[in-house]
């Protein structure tokens, strides 16, 4: 009885945590395999220690670990959301895209570092002295977009895009959303499959989204540096004197 008692304390407990999060947070928290959050707990630590990142705060993981487990933490696949076949299948990656419309993950984007490659592939034809036409600009930027569905959606990077979006899954699936959480658990098992970004709609739509932003910050700074310059470029010379011809009265 003493047993019963304490374990329904502690769910009680936890019901109230969970409550507040969501309350005060719009945290939402969802059952999982307790072998995979060991995991991926160990992981990461082993992960930041191993970079020189680890924090303070983190110094103890192992010894705080041995209270709850005495046994090493195994490596576990993230656990994909129970979708009936009914509501899933080959759809659910091909409208993957339409996740990046919900509420969740309406901001997600990736940062300028971890596109550092391909940004510095596109300055290199922005900047270039030989002139290409439209199409043939097109056609090299649509490369570099490819070679980054390669890079970022690759190796380590592919095996976390591949957990978060499993996890995603597990929050949509909990109240009943049953759409994008087929739509995350497909981008999921894609990546897991192929280690790659590419042919995956929602990936390339992160990708094509963040390339997105960039140009337009980067559009941005360019235009607040001519603002506050005082050179005179020879395009500014020439878009001045044709606005004075159009001022010039005719007859002149």
């Amino acid at each position: 009885m003493h047993v019963d008692v304490e374990i329904e304390g502690g769910e009680a407990i936890a019901l109230r945590v969970r409550e507040e999060l969501a309350r005060r947070h719009h945290l939402r928290m969802v059952e999982a395999d307790w072998r995979y959050c060991d995991w991926i707990a160990t992981e990461g630590y082993e992960r930041s220690r191993g970079a020189g990142a680890l924090p303070s705060s983190a110094a103890q993981y192992p010894q705080l670990r041995l209270q709850l487990f005495t046994t090493p933490a195994t490596p576990t696949d993230p656990p994909l959301p129970r979708i009936p076949a009914s509501e899933s299948g080959p759809s659910s990656l091909a409208e993957s895209a339409a996740l990046l419309e919900q509420e969740e993950l309406r901001q997600w984007a990736l940062p300028e570092e971890v596109l550092a490659g391909p940004l510095e592939r596109y300055r290199e034809i922005r900047d270039s002295p030989i002139v290409l036409d439209r199409s043939a600009q097109i056609g090299r930027i649509e490369e570099i977009v490819q070679g980054a569905l390669d890079e970022v959606f690759s190796g380590e990077r592919a095996s976390s895009w591949r957990r978060r979006m499993a996890e995603a899954g597990l929050v949509y699936a909990a109240p009943g959303r049953t759409a994008p959480a087929a739509q995350a658990a497909a981008v999921s098992t894609a990546l897991g499959e192929r280690g790659t970004g590419r042919g995956i709609p929602f990936c390339e739509a992160m990708v094509r989204g963040s390339f997105g932003a960039f140009f337009a910050r980067e559009a941005e700074r360019e235009k607040e540096e001519k603002a506050g310059s005082v050179l005179v470029t020879p395009d500014d010379l020439r878009a001045e004197q044709a606005r004075a011809r159009q001022r010039t009265p005719r007859g002149r």
